[in-house]
């Protein structure tokens, strides 16, 4: 049998206070500790994934500022001439400045020369010259060419880009020509009647345009 025993003495009871509370701090530190490292896990998962937003979100811009450049890359190249235009890339418009021209006055043509392919290309027009030749239009019989009495230039190139006119423009006397036939007693004005009017650049003919040659007012 243990004999009882009487209270014990104060300093015991202190230290046993005293350890009571360190375990209890220790314990609050502990809590502490694990909760601020957690927190530090989570704020370094969030950054990453917000970096890594903000990567993914520069990737499309870098693309966008590569096709923009590569966009305009392809559009200078665009500019820049592919070399001879083929026939095939030609239209012609060609209209006259009045639909009415009296007797022996002169007459003004304009044409547009069109690019109708989809890239810039070259044409001497002095090779296979642009020329204009007037027809009646009842028989159909030319009276007049530019070419068969003046002699084109020597050079006449141009650059045409996609579906941007080149205009040109000629004035006829209103006098017959012939090739070889160019003197004054040749060259006699053409009658009252229907005309028609053709601009030509090698194989490429305009549409016909129609005017009229009419009687000069009396004076």
């Amino acid at each position: 049998m243990h004999e009882p025993q009487g209270p014990l003495p104060r300093e015991v009871y202190v230290r046993r206070r005293v350890a009571a509370v360190v375990v209890a701090v220790v314990a609050v530190l502990v809590v502490v500790l694990a909760l601020f490292l957690a927190s530090r896990d989570t704020g370094t998962d969030t950054q990453e994934t917000a970096t890594g937003g903000d990567a993914g979100s520069t990737e499309p811009v870098a693309t966008s500022v590569t096709s923009t450049t590569e966009t305009s890359a392809r559009d200078d190249d665009g500019g820049a001439s592919r070399g001879r235009c083929a026939d095939e890339d030609l239209r012609l418009d060609v209209w006259p400045a009045e639909p009415n021209v009296a007797v022996g006055q002169d007459v003004r043509f304009f044409v547009n020369i069109v690019n109708v392919s989809d890239t810039t290309c070259d044409r001497d027009l002095a090779e296979a010259p642009l020329s204009f030749e007037v027809y009646r239009l009842d028989d159909n019989s030319k009276v007049w060419s530019s070419i068969d009495c003046t002699t084109p230039r020597d050079e006449d190139e141009v650059e045409l880009r996609p579906d941007e006119p080149e205009p040109r423009q000629i004035d006829w006397t209103g006098r017959r020509s012939a090739e070889g036939a160019c003197s004054e007693a040749d060259r006699t004005p053409v009658e009252v009647g229907a005309y028609q009017v053709y601009a030509l650049v090698g194989n490429v003919f305009s549409p016909a345009a129609t005017f009229n040659v009419v009687e000069a007012p009396e004076s």
